[in-house]
């Protein structure tokens, strides 16, 4: 038999080894396992303030905008910056508080009342309390005050009155260029009485409050 072409046995050659790069994978390319999707456990949110169960069991009712872990959290962020200095000196239980907020002059961006919940920030004729804007400035610093206090239906300036008791009888803050004013005891008195209307603010027994740790 006549001996091929050398250029037909090249041909022969070159389909040869493209027939051997399109065969079958090997049997270790196909029994190798699929890759295993692991799945890592979601880590819990880290909250500054806490519930405090022992001024109200877990499950108590309380006022829902009172008890908003969002806006307890930005508190105490709040107050662990604003009493970094006093912190070493204070125990657990000078760090518990209620926060609130009411929109107090309408334009949507309530305002927030802080009342502290101890003798740390208490004396002989009351308590400090705090009322901030939305952006955690100060607009009132409330001395020797006693919850509860009350946002009445009045207005001057545009802001709702306040009416809270002090001495026994009944004063109502008026808001001024400097806000409100800061010590009740120095208001003159009024013959005037809370309305069931007018909105309570920190009444432990009607309109109970989440307390919380920092």
């Amino acid at each position: 038999m006549a001996t091929a072409p050398t250029a037909f046995r090249c041909i022969v050659g070159v389909l040869g080894l493209a027939a051997c790069g399109t065969g079958s994978s090997s049997p270790e390319a196909t029994n190798r396992p699929a890759p295993v999707s692991v799945q890592r456990p979601t880590a819990e949110p880290v909250h500054l303030a806490q519930r405090d169960t022992t001024a109200l069991p877990d499950g108590s009712p309380v006022l829902p905008t009172s008890d908003d872990q969002v806006l307890a959290d930005s508190t105490a962020a709040y107050l662990l910056r604003s009493l970094r200095d006093d912190l070493p000196a204070m125990s657990a239980t000078d760090r518990r508080f209620q926060v609130l907020p009411v929109d107090l002059n309408d334009d949507g961006r309530p305002e927030r009342f802080i009342r502290f919940m101890s003798p740390w920030f208490c004396g002989s004729g009351g308590c400090t309390l705090l009322l901030l804007d939305d952006q955690w400035t100060i607009l009132t610093r409330f001395t020797v005050t006693d919850p509860p206090l009350f946002a009445t239906s009045t207005r001057t300036d545009g802001w709702r009155d306040l009416m809270v008791s002090n001495g026994g009888r009944w004063r109502i803050l008026h808001h001024g260029a400097d806000g409100y004013p800061s010590n009740p005891s120095v208001v003159p008195p009024t013959d005037l009485a809370p309305s069931g209307h007018d909105l309570l603010i920190f009444h432990d027994t009607f309109a109970p409050c989440r307390t919380w740790t920092y």
